[in-house]
């Protein structure tokens, strides 16, 4: 059985839209027939591609290079969003940088800043960009935060620290920004077999042959449900309910999607 979801009026933006998640989210929203805008940063040629490749299906799609640690680039993207279709519903955060798989304190003060700039304050720059127009739309935030936040990973500190700040952000816009119309929720992503493997949780750009086979295969045997990672669909299933009107009185809320990993 087929699910048909309802979606207000307006564009979809999504950070990060042409990675491993990323990517699926934004096949999906395009497919579900929203105009789609989304962000690379350093892959050109996988934004073009993905772009083309929506296109060729009849789908409304547009594609922007971006750095959120920029405070203003954002809101550029944002307001040209707006120019172009009129209105912002939905904005999702799917970004975030190689990670580096370490001891939490084997990384030095430059790193662990650049992992806060990159995710916790890029996101909020995101919000700070976007919540005029979701003001306007009533419409909703979404981010693709991390299991680690609930079940503590060794060796991946450096990025659930920067996850759990954006988790708790999301909860201070769902409760400020609710009488606007605003909703602000989180997706906790497991483990994904996305793009060209396995993928650790959160980063999209590592790939199986980056973390081993044996990760893969220690990680899966974690999964309760079928020993198995995710899906991308799975994922992207998840986000366009948090978006649709099925979703409309759900707020500050974390959805694990981690197949009880975190359990």
């Amino acid at each position: 059985m087929s699910v048909t979801y309802n979606f207000k009026k307006g564009a979809v933006v999504i950070f990060g839209g042409s990675g491993g998640a990323g990517g699926h989210i934004t096949r999906a929203f395009a497919r579900a027939g929203c105009d789609v805008a989304f962000t690379y940063f350093g892959g050109k040629g996988r934004a073009e591609d993905l772009q083309a490749e929506l296109r060729d299906e009849g789908c409304s799609v547009v594609a922007y290079q971006a750095d959120i640690k920029s405070p203003e680039r954002p809101q550029e993207i944002i307001d040209d969003v707006v120019a172009k279709f009129g209105s912002v519903q939905t904005v999702v955060y799917a970004a975030g940088p190689v990670i580096d798989v370490c001891p939490i304190v084997d990384n030095g003060p430059d790193r662990f800043k650049l992992q806060v700039d990159s995710e916790l304050l890029g996101f909020f720059h995101i919000v700070r960009g976007a919540i005029s127009h979701l003001r306007e739309s009533r419409g909703s935030l979404i981010a693709c935060t991390s299991f680690a936040n609930y079940k503590v990973l060794i060796n991946d500190g450096l990025s659930a620290s920067a996850k759990a700040g954006i988790e708790s952000l999301v909860r201070q816009i769902a409760v400020e920004e609710g009488r606007y119309g605003v909703r602000a929720n989180s997706i906790g992503l497991g483990w994904f077999d996305i793009g060209q493997g396995a993928v650790a949780p959160i980063d999209q750009s590592t790939t199986q042959s980056d973390i081993g086979k044996d990760m893969v295969k220690l990680m899966s045997s974690m999964i309760p449900l079928g020993n198995r990672p995710g899906k991308g669909e799975e994922l992207a299933n998840t986000v366009l309910f948090f978006a649709s009107e099925q979703a409309s009185y759900i707020t500050g809320q974390t959805l694990l999607v981690d197949g009880g990993i975190s359990l």
